[in-house]
């Protein structure tokens, strides 16, 4: 899989796109590219997390059971309570369809026990990956670096797990509320299911028919933000050249560019979100208004006024909801969820060293880590000397006489579960600099805590200077460290 705009493309060696597909999505670009790449990772991670999905399988076999004592339990309540002259027996019929409410809300926290089981692992996989990528197009092309890597790491490592979260909830709520909803149907009259089930299968069709447009232009869009993010960067990164070259009007030229590439398809995706509402519509209304219509024929050839009654409730209070609830999320969630993870699970580049790059010299030292976090030298260049002499200051540690600034020892830290650091090992030299970039929750601000000598690990050492910053008072501390707000 090639991902577009992986690099902002030098200023006058743009692509012509063909008339008329400006701003649109590439022919070819439909959704069942990405589902043919995905499915067979998408297999391996679902196998190597089974127990997670048997456990969300098992509570959600509850909310079956709710949905079938809820039209079952109308239906009896109606024929042999009400109807019958006895409406004790359809008071207990009626406590029976809320006792299924009771247990059916009781499965609500089980489920998300096993969600969470397979939504932390996608987001960590995912967030592993984007570094290593952008570190590997680094090595291998330093002087070509941009900055739409942030764009993958902080924004649609997040829209994966978010949007993956919504389609397994949406996705497990309708396959089981449909089970409890056809058995319950089937238990009343078989002749109620093609009445059903034919407008119903009509009005996905319809449904169906508008995810492939909608994931080709939600590539399209996805393609300009990240073109507009690392044009935009790098015009930022050579402000001074651009104004000193007088490029400001070209520069502006391209920008402008981009940002209607973006628009146009930002309301291409609008226009068919509104064909997947009227679609949704069709989907939502059409089985109820075939029960109706049919309610005479039904009548006459043996159906109840309860059965009636049970598949009305079946319709509009279980199946239909689960069922717009599905296609909201697919609609929305899904189409942008299949499209992010074809471009976050793609092959990522194979780093090799480049003569001519002009990276950081090979002599040059790098803050090293072990434990959790994991450094890489970059390669030797293959020029018999550095292009760029090394600082003074950034000297080895035999010509360095100096302890380094930070340093931290097999250290462990954590809020009671798993430890967010965990024998973690760092050395950040005088002169150098350590950045730590990624989403919430991965442990920057425990991180800086740590050396800050805010918290305390539950083992190892932190040292600033050489010198330990556990056990000493606050003022000590103050003296020691810097801050700048963000």
């Amino acid at each position: 899989m090639s991902t577009l705009h992986e690099r902002a493309t030098p200023p006058g060696t743009e692509a012509s796109p063909k008339p008329g597909t400006e701003g649109g999505p590439q022919p070819g670009a439909t959704a069942r590219g990405p589902l043919r790449r995905l499915r067979r990772p998408g297999h391996h991670f679902l196998r190597r997390h089974r127990r997670s999905l048997a456990v969300l399988a098992a509570w959600s076999l509850l909310e079956s059971g709710q949905t079938f004592l809820g039209g079952y339990g109308a239906a009896r309540a109606l024929d042999d309570g009400f109807l019958a002259g006895r409406p004790v027996a359809g008071l207990l019929w009626l406590a029976a369809s809320a006792a299924g409410i009771v247990i059916g809300g009781g499965a609500v926290r089980g489920v998300f026990a096993g969600l969470a089981g397979l939504v932390e692992p996608l987001r960590d996989g995912l967030v592993r990956r984007t570094v290593q990528r952008a570190l590997d197009d680094a090595l291998t092309a330093p002087a070509r670096a941009d900055s739409s890597s942030v764009s993958r790491l902080t924004g649609q490592t997040e829209a994966v797990r978010d949007g993956f979260a919504g389609v397994v909830l949406t996705l497990r709520s309708f396959v089981f509320t449909a089970v409890g909803a056809l058995l319950g149907l089937s238990a009343l009259a078989p002749v109620l299911l093609p009445i059903v089930l034919l407008p119903l299968a009509l009005g996905i069709g319809l449904y169906l028919l508008t995810l492939s447009p909608m994931a080709r232009w939600q590539r399209a869009f996805l393609d300009a933000d990240e073109a507009l993010a690392a044009a935009s960067g790098g015009a930022c990164e050579g402000l001074r050249d651009i104004t000193a070259c007088g490029a400001g009007p070209r520069v502006t030229e391209e920008l402008d560019a981009l940002i209607t590439a973006e628009a146009a398809a930002s309301r291409a995706l609008a226009r068919w979100s509104a064909a997947r509402t009227w679609a949704l519509g069709a989907a939502a209304h059409l089985p109820t208004l075939s029960l109706l219509a049919g309610a005479p024929w039904l009548l006459r050839n043996g159906v109840t006024a309860g059965a009636l009654l049970g598949a009305l409730t079946y319709l509009t209070q279980s199946l239909l909801p689960a069922l717009n609830t599905l296609m909201t999320a697919l609609g929305a969630a899904g189409t942008r969820l299949l499209v992010i993870l074809d471009r976050l699970a793609g092959p990522a580049a194979v780093p090799a060293p480049r003569p001519d790059a002009g990276g950081v010299p090979a002599d040059r030292p790098v803050p090293t880590t072990t434990g959790t976090v994991r450094s890489r030298r970059t390669p030797a260049p293959c020029a018999p000397a550095p292009c760029v002499p090394a600082p003074s200051g950034l000297a080895s540690d035999a010509e360095n006489p100096y302890p380094p600034a930070v340093e931290l020892r097999s250290v462990t830290f954590g809020y009671g579960g798993r430890p967010v650091l965990d024998r973690l090992d760092l050395t950040v030299r005088r002169g150098e600099h350590l950045a730590v970039v990624g989403p919430s929750g991965i442990g920057k601000s425990t991180l800086t805590a740590l050396i800050a000598g805010m918290i305390t690990p539950g083992t190892g050492d932190v040292l600033v200077a050489g010198e330990t910053v556990m056990g000493r008072h606050a003022r000590e501390l103050a003296d020691r460290r810097a801050l700048v707000p963000q």
